[in-house]
């Protein structure tokens, strides 16, 4: 087989490779993508649900809470910057 013949057909199944691989990253990708902004649901067990009960029984939820000031991540919270 000459080297030009042989070089083609070497040249043609790294082109047909490279498609498939990016191909399937494509897919991956988007699979990947999907299932983090969209997770799959699942229903609550039965301790979850007695859980949720017991929060709602006695008013015990969570609220949204805004933290203000410089740092106030780390430990070196500003007088008067959290809530």
């Amino acid at each position: 087989m000459p080297l030009i013949q042989r070089s083609r057909r070497l040249i043609s199944f790294a082109g047909l490779f490279l498609f498939l691989y990016l191909g399937l990253c494509v897919v991956a990708g988007v699979y990947v993508a999907d299932g983090t902004l969209h997770p799959a649901r699942r229903l609550l067990t039965q301790e979850e649900e007695t859980t949720y009960a017991d929060n709602y029984t006695y008013g015990a939820f969570y609220y949204y809470v805004q933290i203000y000031g410089f740092g106030a991540a780390t430990s070196n919270v500003t007088p008067g910057g959290v809530i």
